[in-house]
């Protein structure tokens, strides 16, 4: 028919379909429908209950790929191969109790309101010549970017930030977004990414003291990091709890992978337990930029907001 029309010709119409008419009698009959009642809710899930929990979940856990993982996290034992990306296998096996209505076990917060509070901060610049790759690494893999002369400690728990010289300002940190030009469609990304403390540098370094509670046990935790988010929105990071490191990752997040909102960050291993004792706590935190950093025809170069929490979970039964 377009190949008619174009030729100056006129094809016969397209025999029209029914499909609108269709469409719009199921949505009629589909409102029609009583709404079921709070009872019927109640009966529906409590029958589901059983086939989720004694059923699907009962089989998740006794696989064979499954089960050695799911002990070891309820042990709290430090895998060999770590990963920045923190849901694992018993993520998976919580996923079945929220399917059944039980939010016992979901990840809750953890001591104090770290994602807005206020952080000694310190930001630099590298100079290319002294980022230190991994040989043969595909960008933009980093093993160490070293840090200005006098902050070898910086991580440490009675290291001096005031008197080193480093600023304070409430967290998100990131480069300010105010000077690139977003298209329309954009704006809502400027929005999500306005950091409440600009830091134009391709390295931040975050410390700050908190007064966390005592490790309950039977409960694991985690310390998340956002501000890598999105593919070349900011790249490796590392976490310290008074001086001990908690979690490093040279990596960034890979749009290809959609790793884009899987939470990252670093467990709280049961060897790591112990840097956690309850009351003033020090956490320190890198982030540094990608490098090389993207090509700006091909990303929104917009810096990442970069901000830190803690959360716990209750350890759910699987037995």
């Amino acid at each position: 028919r377009a190949m008619v029309r174009l030729q100056g010709g006129q094809a016969a119409a397209i025999p029209k379909s029914d499909r609108e008419a269709r469409v719009a009698a199921e949505i009629t009959a589909a409102a029609a429908k009583p709404t079921p009642t709070a009872e019927q809710l109640a009966a529906h899930a409590a029958a589901l209950k059983p086939l989720i929990l004694d059923g699907a979940l009962a089989r998740f856990v006794a696989a064979e790929r499954n089960h050695p993982q799911l002990v070891a996290a309820l042990a709290g034992a430090r895998p060999a191969k770590l990963s920045p990306l923190l849901a694992d296998t018993l993520d998976d096996a919580v996923a079945y109790y929220q399917a059944a209505g039980i939010h016992a076990y979901d990840w809750q917060p953890y001591g104090p309101d770290m994602k807005s509070a206020t952080w000694d901060y310190f930001g630099f610049d590298p100079l290319r010549s002294d980022v230190v790759a991994e040989p043969k690494a595909k960008p933009p893999a980093v093993v160490a970017i070293p840090t200005p002369p006098g902050m070898d400690g910086w991580f440490t728990a009675d290291f001096d930030a005031r008197q080193s010289g480093w600023k304070t300002g409430p967290a998100p940190f990131g480069e300010s977004n105010e000077k690139f030009v977003f298209p329309e469609w954009a704006e809502q990304m400027r929005a999500n990414r306005r950091p409440a403390t600009p830091c134009d540098h391709a390295v931040l370094l975050l410390r700050q003291r908190f007064e966390l509670p005592t490790l309950a046990p039977g409960h694991r935790y985690r310390i998340r990091v956002a501000g890598s988010a999105h593919n070349t929105m900011g790249e490796g990071y590392s976490i310290h709890a008074n001086g001990r490191l908690v979690a490093a990752t040279t990596e960034g997040v890979t749009a290809w992978r959609r790793q884009g909102r899987i939470p990252r960050g670093g467990h709280v291993f049961a060897d790591l337990r112990d840097a956690f004792p309850g009351g003033p706590t020090s956490i320190a935190v890198s982030g540094f930029a990608m490098l090389p950093p993207p090509s700006p025809d091909h990303f929104i170069p917009a810096g990442p907001a970069l901000t830190v929490w803690m959360e716990q979970m209750k350890l759910p039964p699987l037995d």
